[in-house]
């Protein structure tokens, strides 16, 4: 379908008139009536082309920004008046049902003000890529980045307004009776809008520089080993172990139809979207273990969750015949059968088969692109409760045969066989221009699990904020800081909605009628992600307080949703967070993510079933074929944060004392280690347990600064007892005996102060401590007493020469004009 007549039928009527006008703009282009000499086009033609687009993007940017400040203005007038008559004591059932009919129609908003953005970003990228084909002496490419850039009608983050709606949802469902169907119902619809992901884990993707791929591994490394997987292939599963591959090539080989429905479903969250590929590990001449893997998420589902992933296990001269419907799998049925494996487990297997050669010959599926990259894993060896995953050198192939004419893959064949002959060791130098792209960028997914005991691993989230950030990511108390301090960095630009196989798609297909959508984010590979870390930090914090800020109302409501319930739940009930009752109770699917610190977890040791599952995933990882993103997040008390908040900026106004531990935080010395069964915690660390062997420059600058505090304190015994001896003279003798004392005084401190230095870091160059050894409390005191001395000498000289200067008391007119 070609993409105008894509957007006459998918335009929402009453905006009709706010869409981009393409066939307005493509008839500018003079398309069809364009002679093969260039000249027709002249610099006014392109002026008049600029001038509209530019027209075109102003007015779709203009009407974006005023209907969601509009939806968000309608929200906040609802927030109040639920504030107002639940503090009057007057909210009534009545009120309640009249704000449902509102809140739906915001709602539909939303989503169809969502669909808005998507049609007008990929038809503005259509036509700046037909102009640029058409007439490419004028390239106008760069001046719609910049456009963009000036006016982000594309990169809207809808998540604090649906957080918003989800609210009332349940504030409305805790308060009236038979608003739970409703609100469940605008949970789906939440949910359509919004992410969605498996419940087990939550997903976070980012996109990385060559430039600092190097220091993510590293950061991650001081936290996560390297896994390494086996180098498994037919006939050599006993020996996997001896072939070690520490970063491997994966392939992935994706299907869709000429006109890209599951492209489609997957980019625009369907009701159901479906995925499927063929996939293996290292090079096809080596007969790797190829896996054909379905799965399928349900966004009408209020938690996204999925429909059980099916796949099995092919060898490569079966899976033509698979595709074809040809091949039933009858030996592996047959090995099955010989085995001792349980009818049960045959039927399974045969329904699965079934269904993957069902779903194939239903939606027409063939082989469209094939994506190849190197994958570094990172994850504690039966532990799955954090793992990240990094993909670099990422190429998407053309692997379709949708010209029957001149095929990119011979259509009886289930791969290029150009690309897989052995011996080839570059194969991308065979591929002609077109059939391959490069991706700039590595891509780093972590991966949380969020599944089980309320104890084991929890996410927290604020109200408000956008699901573009991590910071609430909290799978642990062990990994939880690190995760946030990288995730923040300047080092990974985060693209929550990324996916290999629409980026795939995008990428070698864009200038195909038949693509009809483009993702947002494919603007942003002309750009250079590098960030300078004063800037990323700017902008983190710049983010933060604009989330604050569009959070209060909603922040209001929440506390009141949990004060005002009249039902009392028990703590097994879904309504109530892990955090406690006074949650609010949010919609599955519909909350953002935190820009804001939050409170680490308990750290819960895996059970045996997390372990076994981890087992069975560490080497046939799916991320790359699920690629949505999460908003499913367990909640903490609001309450509870800000009190957590309140006390970290004040451990941070008090980070120079000592007492607050070692500033340098790069190896997470706080963090708490949890040990394996039957190990124990030594009472002396390795490093403590040799002999102490420090350099002599070490012991010498602790004894220099032990000689200098004893200089400093003759130094001011003199002082002393030079003005003491000397009190009699001075004018004001009270005066002057006081100030001896204070010196007196400090003399003392000096003394006990240096030789207490002295043994405090000769006890910690003897323990090979990192404590910091500077502290300020000593000169501090010292300039204190100095200061006051000097002070006490100033008021007496002043009242003695300027308000008594002839006073017989105040001692007349004496030659010492100073106290001392």
């Amino acid at each position: 379908m070609l993409f105008g007549v894509r957007l006459a039928n998918e335009i929402y009527p009453p905006w009709r008139d706010a869409y981009v006008q393409y066939e307005v703009l493509k008839k500018l282009l003079k398309e069809n009536v364009i002679p093969v000499s260039e000249e027709s086009w002249t610099p006014d033609d392109e002026t008049n082309f600029v001038e509209a687009l530019d027209k075109e993007l102003e007015k779709v940017y203009s009407f974006q920004t005023k209907t969601y400040e509009s939806l968000s203005d309608r929200l906040a007038t609802i927030e109040k008046s639920i504030n107002n008559s639940v503090e009057s004591h007057q909210f009534t059932e009545d009120d309640g049902k009249a704000l449902e009919s509102d809140l739906e129609e915001i709602l539909e908003e939303a989503k169809q003000l969502d669909r808005f953005s998507r049609l007008n970003f990929t038809g503005f990228t259509k036509i700046v890529k037909k102009h640029d084909r058409l007439h490419s002496k004028y390239q106008v490419k760069p001046l719609l980045q910049v456009r963009l850039n000036a006016l982000p009608f594309h990169s809207e983050d809808y998540s604090p307004l649906l957080y918003r709606i989800s609210v009332i949802y349940a504030f409305l469902a805790e308060n009236l009776t038979g608003a739970d169907a409703t609100a469940a119902s605008a949970s789906a619809k939440l949910s359509s809008v919004t992410n969605s992901e498996n419940s087990d884990y939550t997903t976070y993707k980012f996109w990385v520089h060559p430039d600092n791929v190097m220091e993510v591994k590293t950061r991650i490394l001081r936290h996560l080993p390297l896994l390494v997987y086996g180098s498994k292939s037919h006939g050599e599963t006993d020996d996997a172990e001896a072939h070690p591959q520490h970063d491997p090539t994966i392939t992935s080989l994706y299907f869709d139809n000429p006109n890209f429905d599951l492209y489609e479903a997957k980019l625009q969250k369907n009701d159901v979207s479906p995925s499927l590929r063929i996939r293996w590990s290292g090079k096809l001449t080596d007969k790797p273990d190829i896996t054909i893997e379905k799965k399928v998420i349900d966004h009408t589902s209020s938690s996204g969750d999925y429909i059980p992933d099916e796949r099995i296990e092919i060898k490569e001269k079966y899976i033509q015949q698979f595709i074809t419907g040809k091949y039933h799998m009858e030996k592996t049925v047959q090995k099955l059968k010989a085995r001792g494996s349980s009818q049960h487990e045959v039927d399974e297997y045969q329904k699965t088969v079934t269904d993957l050669q069902d779903f194939i010959a239903e939606h027409d599926l063939q082989p469209v692109v094939r994506t190849v990259y190197t994958r570094s894993a990172f994850q504690i060896p039966g532990d799955n409760r954090v793992r990240a995953i990094l993909d670099s050198d990422i190429v998407f192939i053309r692997e379709d045969s949708f010209d029957k004419d001149r095929p990119v893959r011979d259509p009886e064949n289930w791969h290029r066989s150009d690309i897989d002959v052995p011996g080839v060791e570059n194969p991308f130098s065979i591929l002609r221009k077109g059939e391959y792209v490069k991706f700039p960028f590595a891509v780093l997914e972590i991966r949380v699990l969020n599944k089980g005991d309320p104890t084991t691993s929890t996410l927290a989230t604020t109200p408000g904020t956008s699901v573009k950030s991590i910071s609430a990511l909290v799978p642990t108390k062990r990994h939880g800081k690190w995760i946030s301090e990288l995730t923040k960095s300047h080092l990974v630009k985060e693209v929550p909605k990324f996916s290999k196989f629409i980026q795939g798609i995008a990428s070698l297909f864009a200038e195909d009628d038949r693509l009809d959508l483009l993702p947002f984010w494919l603007h942003l590979l002309e750009h250079d992600i590098r960030q300078d870390p004063k800037q990323a930090w700017e902008e983190q914090r710049r983010r933060i307080q604009e989330s604050k800020q569009a959070s209060v109302e909603s922040d209001k409501l929440r506390l009141l949703t949990s004060r005002s319930s009249p039902r009392v739940e028990p703590v097994s009930s879904p309504k109530v967070s892990a955090a406690g009752p006074s949650s609010a109770p949010v919609s599955s699917g519909t909350a953002a993510s935190s820009s804001t610190p939050v409170s680490e977890t308990t750290e819960v040791a895996p059970t045996d079933e997390d372990a076994s599952k981890k087992k069975a995933d560490e080497y046939d990882d799916d991320s790359d074929l699920d690629d949505d993103d999460s908003d499913l997040e367990d909640e903490e008390d609001l309450q509870h944060l800000s009190r957590k908040a309140r006390g970290k900026k004040l451990l941070q106004r008090l980070a120079f004392w000592p007492s607050s531990g070692p500033r340098l935080e790069g190896d997470s010395e706080d963090e708490e280690i949890i040990l394996p069964p039957g190990v124990v915690k030594p009472n002396t660390l390795l490093r403590q347990s040799g002999p102490v062997n420090v350099e002599v420059k070490v012991w010498l600058a602790n004894e220099r600064t032990f000689n200098r505090w004893l200089h400093v304190s003759v130094l001011f015994s003199a002082l002393t007892f030079t003005l003491y001896s000397s009190v009699n003279k001075a004018r004001d003798q009270t005066t002057a005996t006081l100030i001896a004392y204070i010196l007196f005084g400090i003399t003392v401190f000096s003394c006990l102060w240096g030789y207490g230095t002295y043994l405090y870091r000769l006890k910690h160059i003897r323990n090979r401590s990192e404590m910091h050894l500077d502290n300020p409390t000593g000169p501090i005191v010292i300039a204190l007493g100095l200061l006051a001395c000097l002070t006490l000498n100033f008021v007496a000289n002043y009242n003695n020469k300027v308000l008594h200067p002839k006073n017989p008391k105040m001692g007349g007119e004496s030659l010492n004009s100073t106290v001392y």
